[in-house]
């Protein structure tokens, strides 16, 4: 693999997104998401709609799914809902193809410094999914959500920098399935490279100037050239 490089200089930092990205979990994501909306008399969604809508605040799915406002007393009922639906049907989840490689390829180009692991998953879960497959060495930071948010990742990227002790964003870039590690990422001053895990609509994605990959394969190759 080539020297890691871009326009404004060499890249000394990966943020890796988690799901959707390193792991192949969209079908199961809608369907919590599903398993939510049912237990409350809402309609089930498919993926289209999931990519026409999703978002954050990631109560706005589930107003549009429900055609009313979501009430301050729900959301947190409902976001514990998601949360339960999503264990108990991860068993069979598998990383993405392709995603040990891009890990290890990219801990041994020289002109890589670090990698790191910024979710909005629960943390505890999150590390409990790393050491089911066998791979949180590869990341300096594992970062997690340690209570409920409903919020935007631009925060927690801001955070997360800071406690990598970067000093020049613009040698970070974000890899992700959403255009919220998009506008993470520009909003930090970092740059991104954004996977079609199923979020969003291809088209929706490539609208945003990033550069998008198809697979794993593709993302280091978009980082080598």
């Amino acid at each position: 693999m080539t020297a890691v490089s871009g326009s404004r200089g060499e890249i000394r930092h990966v943020v890796w997104d988690w799901n959707g990205t390193l792991l192949d979990d969209h079908h199961l994501v809608v369907e919590a998401f599903n398993s939510v909306l049912t237990s409350i008399g809402g309609p089930r969604i498919d993926d289209g709609f999931y990519r026409d809508h999703f978002r954050r605040p990631l109560r706005h799915m589930y107003e549009v799914a429900l055609e009313r406002p979501v009430r301050p007393e729900e959301w947190p009922v409902l976001d514990a809902g998601f949360h339960a639906a999503y264990e108990s049907g991860e068993e069979g989840l598998e990383l993405a193809p392709g995603a040990e490689m891009a890990l290890t390829l990219l801990a041994r180009n020289g002109s890589l410094a670090t990698q790191s692991l910024l979710s909005m998953a629960r943390h505890h879960h999150l590390s409990a999914q790393l050491e089911r497959y066998g791979i949180g060495e590869a990341f300096d930071l594992v970062d997690g959500q340690l209570k409920p948010d409903d919020g935007s990742k631009s925060a927690r990227l801001t955070r997360h920098l800071e406690a990598l002790a970067v000093e020049d964003p613009s040698t970070v870039v974000v890899i992700g399935d959403a255009l919220d590690d998009a506008h993470a990422a520009t909003v930090n001053g970092a740059r991104a490279v954004l996977y079609d895990g199923g979020s969003h609509h291809l088209a929706d994605l490539r609208a945003t100037g990033h550069p998008v990959a198809g697979s794993l394969f593709e993302v280091l190759e978009i980082l080598a050239g």
